[in-house]
């Protein structure tokens, strides 16, 4: 009888920290722009992984279904500069007359290089179900799921994204976002764990004409779906 060693699979844990502002100019009820800058540190919150800038666009359509596009620009020492961009669209409604909010969101997003000989290109499609539920004027709480589907050579399930987070209104239009995400491969028979901590701060500027016009209808604004 012949034994062979075999090496026993480990999983993989993880802890990182974000910290983010977000900066949005609402022109009317349809069209807005936001820009935002994020920091992230991965294997520990004091070891610094990678920046990134984001420019995005959101455009309402009818039926209450926002479609919107984002850039975003990779700044990570030691490694070619590399930007992605995403198309994608939401749907949101309130269940009734209650304050809690539910979203759906499909996003198609491409990874790329600027330097023209590095192929290492990567298209993800991610499916995201929210809900967001007003405590009050100026606190609300978010749950979200999402999945993280790659297409290519592969065509599998990538991982699976899971987010608790606390909203808290400043004062008007500043907004705090504190939250904890749970992330696991789900294309390997073991799967590695990422926990991660995030902090964003949040600011929105409207034209004056059209916060008058949306001012007896002013509902708390879930940012967490917004976060990336």
């Amino acid at each position: 009888m012949m034994l062979i060693a075999q090496e026993d699979e480990t999983r993989d844990v993880e802890w990182g920290f974000r910290t983010g502002t977000k900066l949005e100019y609402e022109f009317n009820d349809d069209w807005s722009v936001e820009t935002s800058w994020e920091s992230r540190t991965a294997d520990g919150i004091f070891n610094y992984d990678k920046s990134l800038f984001e420019l995005s666009t959101s455009y309402e359509l009818p039926w209450d279904l926002k479609v919107q596009t984002i850039y975003r620009h990779y700044i990570e020492p030691g490694e070619d500069p590399q930007y992605r961009y995403t198309f994608g669209a939401a749907y949101d409604r309130y269940f009734g007359d209650t304050d809690l909010e539910w979203t759906v969101r499909a996003r198609w997003q491409r990874d790329n290089f600027y330097a023209q000989e590095n192929e290492d290109t990567e298209t993800v499609w991610r499916l995201k179900f929210s809900l967001g539920y007003e405590l009050n004027s100026n606190w609300g709480v978010a749950l979200e799921n999402e999945l993280f589907y790659e297409v290519g050579d592969k065509d599998e399930w990538e991982k699976n994204r899971i987010t608790f987070g606390v909203e808290f209104e400043v004062v008007e239009d500043l907004e705090i976002a504190a939250f904890y995400r749970f992330e696991n491969e789900l294309s390997s028979d073991i799967s590695d764990f990422e926990h991660t901590v995030g902090l964003f701060l949040g600011y929105k500027i409207e034209s004056k004409k059209n916060k008058e016009r949306k001012e007896d209808n002013k509902r708390f604004r879930h940012r967490m779906k917004d976060i990336h």
